[in-house]
């Protein structure tokens, strides 16, 4: 069975951060944007409003760690939406001890990074295909067929748009 929904989602990965340049494990450690990751925001923003033509934006979520949090602040201020609605389930993936360190040691600590302590792979896939289906099934029931949403992200979103997973760059 297809299950179809004309639901606009879009998926939007914080903006640069320091930690991103040294290419340290952020996971749900609190590092904020730096002015790139401001300036992304900014550019991302515009092209989203560039696609409100097809349908104005509805709704602004955010996980609610900082960066996810002042990405979609930027977003919506730009959009003209009201501030983020915080979803827990949208929490980045917590990499437990390799927070922090460089990816390149984490790798050498934990070939294939199977990180003691870590959100299991698995569980981040329940949880954010819940999260997902949770978004869509509280779309309200006059607007399905033209919700449009964008949800600010971290790992999620660059798992899904690279095919595999791995640690926030």
């Amino acid at each position: 069975m297809i299950f179809s929904t004309a639901n606009t989602i879009a998926l939007v990965r914080h903006g640069e951060t320091d930690w991103n340049l040294e290419r340290r494990i952020q996971g749900r450690t609190e590092v904020p944007l730096n002015s790139t990751g401001r300036a992304q925001a900014a550019a991302t923003a515009a092209r989203l409003a560039e696609l409100a033509a097809d349908g104005p934006w509805r709704g602004m979520l955010s996980s609610p760690l900082g960066r996810a949090v002042e990405t979609a602040e930027i977003l919506a201020t730009t959009l003209g939406l009201d501030s983020a609605r915080i979803e827990e389930a949208l929490w980045e993936r917590d990499f437990g001890p390799a927070e922090g360190l460089l990816v390149s040691d984490a790798h050498q600590r934990w070939p294939g990074l199977e990180i003691p302590g870590a959100e299991p792979l698995e569980q981040l896939a329940e949880r954010s295909a819940g999260a997902m289906l949770g978004i869509l099934d509280r779309a309200p029931r006059h607007h399905r067929g033209r919700a449009r949403r964008a949800a600010a992200r971290g790992a999620r979103a660059a798992q899904r748009r690279r095919g595999a997973p791995h640690p926030e760059r």
